[in-house]
């Protein structure tokens, strides 16, 4: 304490004794930053701000304004304390989580506003709005290169990911808008429900449904079966027990014979190797969305690198291998947060860990897949995991 602040430590120890509003664990970081003002005040009114994953640059602003009466709480201060707490600006945002996929859910939810179609002819231009708008580096290195095979691989990936981000829909064949911007009558779709449930007690087709109430479903505003599809998931899944084991667009309703985790799990086991999903989309027919889901929903499935998949037990891992990569994972979990990249490194200097970097390629992908695997609490991608849920 008294290497890092000096003749001020003893001021700080007590002041830390008579407060107890101290209870975010990264305080200590900043504190260097404004221990020459020594009044309180300064301290309970940061620590009763709210903050969110993602903040706007007015946000800012107005927490700047919260301390107005500190003259030397300057705008540079506060960039000061967002970067002390984790957040990155990207364009007008400070953004907690960065990954591919924390930045398609921003670009998605702030900043497109009408449905955003997603193919090999407009994934150049669209990564490059999201890479412009958010000073990201989204594909970089893909799209300096761009041929006809790359453009529809980013395409599909790119879907894929969108795939996996709550709130985010198909309003037609590979077009995508966040729900929110679904302009629709809430409380007339709500009251079709009976009258949806009345064509097939086991399941909701959503194109033979769409059809038959087209003209209702038009006057209320939802123009597409994929829409439909989505927006009756979206209000209905939990009570009736949606699921989406069968074809994409169909609804099944509570427990069903055919489940997709279950045929996903069984075709791996029996290639008895780690598969590419090109491979497996091309031999059970499925889509992007449809493995996808079954690949989030399987507690079997491993994501070895950005393409291929396996199961858990083709993980070449000993049981103090595992157990020690259990307790790394709990020593790095920061307020609900862990760094894959961070435990990545953790790993590569831990000797206990020689053999298992031997025999296994470790890569973001990978350990992020291990760690929601033995901890399912744990959800996000391949760049940050968090027990928290993103708030908007």
């Amino acid at each position: 304490m008294y290497e890092l602040f000096g003749k001020n430590y003893r001021f700080l120890v007590s002041f830390l004794k008579r407060n107890e509003i101290f209870s975010r664990p990264f305080y200590i970081d900043f504190l260097d930053l404004f221990l020459f003002d020594r009044r309180e005040r300064f301290f309970k009114i940061f620590y009763s701000l709210e903050f969110t994953n993602i903040l706007t640059t007015e946000n800012v602003k107005t927490i700047r304004s919260s301390f107005k009466s500190f003259k030397w709480i300057t705008q540079e201060e506060i960039e000061k304390i967002i970067t002390k707490l984790g957040y990155e600006k990207h364009g007008k945002y400070y953004v907690q989580n960065s990954g591919y996929k924390d930045i398609l859910e921003l670009y998605f939810v702030k900043l497109v506003s009408h449905p955003l179609r997603v193919d090999e002819n407009t994934i150049k231009l669209i990564i490059e709005d999201i890479n412009s708008r958010l000073d990201y580096n989204l594909y970089s290195e893909e799209i300096k290169n761009m041929n006809d095979n790359t453009a529809i691989y980013l395409a599909r990936r790119l879907e894929g990911l969108l795939s996996r981000i709550d709130g985010i829909i198909m309003t037609d064949s590979r077009t995508y808008i966040h729900i929110n911007k679904i302009k629709y009558n809430v409380e007339e779709f709500l009251n079709l429900k009976n009258t949806i449930l009345s064509f097939n007690e086991n399941y909701i087709d959503s194109i033979a449904v769409y059809k038959n109430l087209e003209s209702i479903l038009n006057s209320i505003g939802i123009y597409s079966d994929h829409v439909f599809y989505s927006l009756f998931k979206y209000h209905f899944a939990q009570e009736l027990n949606l699921s989406t084991n069968g074809n994409s667009r169909v609804l099944t309703i509570g427990e069903q014979g055919f489940n997709r985790v279950d045929e996903l799990e069984k075709f791996i086991e029996t290639e008895g190797k780690i598969l590419e999903k090109s491979y497996i989309q091309e031999k059970l027919n499925y889509s992007n969305v449809s493995l996808n889901n079954a690949i989030d929903n399987s507690n079997k499935i491993i994501s070895f690198d950005r393409s291929f998949i396996g199961l858990i037990n083709f993980v070449q891992m000993s049981k103090n291998e595992i157990e020690l990569f259990k307790e790394l994972v709990i020593s790095n979990d920061n307020d609900g947060n862990i760094s894959i990249p961070e435990l990545i490194s953790k790993i590569n200097l831990n000797k206990s860990f020689k053999a298992f970097i031997k025999k296994n390629n470790i890569n973001k992908y990978f350990i992020a897949s291990l760690v929601r695997y033995y901890f399912p609490e744990y959800k996000g991608g391949c760049n940050l995991l968090s027990k928290k849920s993103i708030t908007k």
